[in-house]
């Protein structure tokens, strides 16, 4: 049996990411491991006590650290990558050293064996454990919302376009076991329910054109910084309308619900676009003959609803998705 291993989890303050931690501390804690949860403010984390579960609140250790104002690596800068002016680069770079500063204090009292990191690239205290655990040689995994609520997505090589998932090569594939399957549909019962009667899927045949799902992502997400090579969604939808228009084509644009309120998307509004916020994300991928995503988990989505999909960026999904430049017509994405 594997020896105990202490392991360093960070979380943060958000209810909805400490009820995804929950069944992993859990999960660590049968399999006679130690948990350790990475918290910001003092007094957060009641779900993590009322199992036992030692808390680190990261908030204390950035109180007690005083950065000498000689930072050089910028890679650590992570929250304004955008700013140029003196003053600001100068904050930047102190900020980030408070982190480094006082994560390397967690590192040296905890002495974990391992650290779960949120993200790796999504603030000072991700990119401070990324750096850390690759400098002192400590076992690192990546956590990231699933694409079920209430999920949790963990791999050992990265989250996103990072993951180990990019390597996946079906080919090599056995056929899935039809009784694994069925254990896995309880898990999927949003994406693989019946379709309602009242909700019928619209075909090619039945419309006038093909209808593209375009549904958008947030500009400033790791998602689009990292692993797109668009960083608007103004030019990833004209470059998915150019490679994809004919005629009659029907386009259907669906902002990102974590959007400010108001934003308007800056895409242009030809005759066959629109912008559609009154269907559901389900009912508008069933219309879809065609979802054209940068590596939204909408993309996923339409794949386990046997949908085609053309992926502009790098994802969890991108080994099994046909790539933009594949193909150039609709009908070459048909399955």
């Amino acid at each position: 049996m594997e020896t105990s291993q202490r392991v360093l989890i960070q979380c943060g303050d958000h209810f909805e990411n400490q009820c995804r931690i929950l069944p992993l501390t859990q999960t660590l804690q049968k399999l006679g491991h130690e948990p350790i949860v990475m918290l910001y403010t003092k007094g957060r984390g009641d779900i993590f006590r009322r199992t036992g579960v030692p808390i680190v609140y990261l908030n204390d250790y950035l109180k007690r650290v005083r950065p000498a104002d000689n930072l050089k690596d910028d890679t650590a800068i992570a929250r304004r990558p955008r700013i140029s002016w003196p003053g600001q680069l100068r904050r930047t770079r102190l900020d980030a050293q408070r982190y480094l500063f006082a994560i390397e204090r967690i590192l040296d009292e905890w002495h974990p064996n391992k650290v779960a990191v949120w993200n790796g690239f999504t603030g000072y205290a991700a990119n401070s454990l990324r750096m850390l655990c690759e400098k002192r040689g400590i076992w690192s995994a990546y956590l990231e919302r699933g694409l079920v609520p209430g999920s949790l997505f963990i791999d050992k090589e990265g989250v996103n376009g990072a993951s180990s998932l990019l390597d996946f090569d079906s080919n090599k594939c056995a056929e899935p076991n039809k009784d694994e399957v069925r254990e896995l549909e309880q898990y999927f019962p949003a994406l693989i329910e019946p379709r309602p009667s009242s909700h019928r899927q619209i075909t090619t045949a039945e419309s006038e054109g093909p209808n593209v799902f375009f549904p958008l992502q947030v500009e400033r997400d790791t998602n689009i910084l990292l692993y797109s090579p668009f960083l608007t969604m103004r030019k990833a939808f004209i470059a998915a309308y150019e490679s994809f228009n004919q005629p009659q084509a029907k386009f259907v644009v669906r902002p990102h619900p974590e959007e400010e309120v108001g934003h308007r998307p800056n895409i242009p509004r030809y005759k066959n676009v629109s912008v559609n916020i009154e269907q559901t994300l389900s009912e508008q991928i069933r219309a879809a003959d065609l979802v054209i995503t940068i590596n939204s988990t909408v993309g996923l989505e339409a794949l386990i609803q046997g949908k085609p999909v053309c992926a502009f960026g790098d994802s969890i999904y991108s080994a099994i998705c046909i790539n933009s430049g594949e193909a150039k017509s609709i009908e070459d994405y048909r399955v």
